[in-house]
């Protein structure tokens, strides 16, 4: 085991109550109610360019709202990089990278399992144009499936977001197409029969949809669907704009294929949030995890992705300062 650190700790404003590129406002009162995620027991990430598929580069949090002298709110708090490098090695054989806090660690906001009563769905409206471009999306959606699935919208702070979906599973769905840690019912597994037929209707619909109506049209769509094991969230991401190669990502005999390394992750290495995603050769591969402490486990190629993006991210803003 290898260890070093480079400890980093820098103020930054988190948001604030000027109008953004999208002519959205938040109000002082919406900056006031983000400060019990940023000053509770779980963090909030340390990300960048609000792409999911790299690991977090560390927390933000100690989060307070001050007025500026423009009579504007800010809310302002630290970002704090992973200080703690280690590689470890599975009895498999595997080789991963597992960053920490050399201080007090502490789990992360994202990684809280909440339960869901039926399938939802979740798009950032700004990728369809407008706020009621996203409700008519979800509106057609729900007529041509015949589905019953909540919709919802998050707001990602970027000038151009990348296209981006969120399918979130049931516990009982979960366990019908391979995963969990206990069995369904035998007096309801006929209705899971039936109710699997109609989900991959559903998620075939989100897709075909998606490819032609989200924007920017020449950006892949991130589509992620959410798979609740126990109190363990586990993610698989696809992105792609082929419609064939997304749903067939999906496939119910493909997917239950990773219950033994989730297994591993949950039991071995304290997983509360895993996540897996479609490489070049079209095969799922295990991308990081984020244990129950806050610390983040990953592979070399995963961490090697978020760290160039980010020199790239440096190496622009110098290059736009010069």
């Amino acid at each position: 085991m290898e260890n070093k650190n480079s400890s980093s700790r820098k103020r930054i404003i988190v948001s604030s109550s000027h109008i953004d590129k999208h002519n959205h406002i938040i109000t002082k009162e919406a900056l006031y109610s983000a400060l019990p995620f940023l000053n509770g027991d779980r963090k909030v990430r340390f990300g960048l360019d609000h792409n999911k598929t790299f690991p977090p580069l560390g927390r933000i949090s100690d989060g307070e709202v001050i007025q500026g002298e423009d009579g504007e709110y800010y809310l302002v708090a630290y970002q704090e990089y992973f200080d703690v490098i280690e590689t470890l090695t599975l009895a498999s054989g595997l080789k991963l990278i597992r960053e920490s806090f050399l201080n007090e660690n502490y789990p992360f906001v994202e990684c809280k399992f909440k339960p869901v009563d039926v399938v939802e769905v979740k798009y950032d409206f700004v990728n369809l144009g407008s706020y009621n471009n996203g409700k008519k999306f979800a509106v057609e959606l729900k007529a041509e499936t015949e589905y019953n699935f909540k919709s919802s919208e998050f707001i990602r702070k970027s000038e151009i977001p990348d296209p981006e979906i969120v399918i979130t599973l049931t516990e009982v769905l979960a366990i019908a197409l391979g995963f969990g840690l206990k069995k369904i019912p035998e007096k309801i597994g006929d209705a899971v029969a039936d109710d699997i037929v109609k989900f991959y209707k559903l998620l075939s619909g989100v897709i075909k949809k998606s490819v032609t109506e989200l924007l920017p049209k020449n950006r892949p769509i991130h589509f992620v669907v959410e798979i609740p094991i126990g109190e363990t969230i586990t993610e698989l991401i696809v992105t792609t704009r082929n419609p064939d190669l997304a749903i067939k990502a999906f496939d119910k005999s493909i997917i239950s294929n990773l219950i033994g390394d989730i297994r591993v992750a949950i039991n071995d290495l304290g997983a509360e949030k895993i996540q897996f995603y479609l490489n070049e050769e079209k095969t799922w591969e295990m991308n990081y995890l984020i244990t129950n402490e806050g610390k983040v486990i990953g592979t070399k190629k995963s961490f090697k992705k978020r760290d160039d993006f980010f020199q790239s991210l440096v190496n622009k803003q110098s290059n736009d300062n010069a």
